[in-house]
């Protein structure tokens, strides 16, 4: 049976690039700290703060490719990264205000749309390592837990996204792997993607 596959894998190589879905899912890292948040807070007279940061939710990426030159395909997907809230542990009593300042500090996640070019390259006929590189608009929501309730802050924009894949090709319908996804939306990776990668490939028979 993995004789068959492998096969199919080195068939579907042959055949060329096909247009396919995928998912990839997995655990999202929000890369905001609580020691980088006091320490701004710190250097903005709030040295009575310090604050807790949720940094870890699942996330993933749906997705469908196109290929339109040689290797190189177009990728449109719809990433949802998670929404990480802050606590704060605080002397000050002017806390609305406060919380306001916490929320404008955080970077964005949320969820987003996802245009990449990606490049699958071969490594064998069943193996290749696939890096992407795109736009990403995002819709975001920053929330800071206070004593007094919940201070929100919506946000909308656009930053970068940026991955890279190992995939294994069995058959010539499926392939799987995992990889790592960087989402930049305020100048470095606001969040990291590991996840596990499944796609099925259309074409073929």
């Amino acid at each position: 049976m993995v004789a068959m596959l492998i096969v199919g894998g080195q068939a579907s190589a042959q055949e060329g690039p096909t247009a396919y879905v995928g998912i990839r899912a997995g655990f999202a890292d929000y890369t905001e700290s609580s020691q980088r948040l006091d320490a701004a807070l710190d250097s903005a007279g709030e040295s009575s703060t310090s604050t807790s940061v949720t940094q870890h939710r699942a996330g993933g990426v749906v997705y469908a490719g196109m290929p339109f030159y040689r290797m190189l395909s177009f990728e449109i997907g719809f990433a949802q990264l998670g929404t990480y809230p802050v606590g704060i542990s605080t002397q000050s009593t002017n806390i609305p205000p406060l919380a306001q300042t916490i929320t404008h500090k955080l970077p964005p996640a949320g969820r987003g749309l996802t245009l990449d070019l990606a490049a699958p390259l071969n490594i064998t006929s069943w193996l290749a390592v696939a890096p992407r590189l795109g736009l990403l608009a995002y819709q975001s929501k920053q929330e800071v837990f206070t004593p007094g309730g919940t201070v929100a802050d919506d946000r909308k924009g656009a930053g970068l996204d940026a991955g890279l894949a190992l995939l294994l090709f069995p058959h010539r319908h499926f392939s799987f792997g995992a990889g790592i996804d960087c989402f930049a939306a305020s100048g470095r990776c606001n969040v990291l993607l590991y996840s596990a990668v499944l796609e099925y490939h259309f074409g073929g028979t």
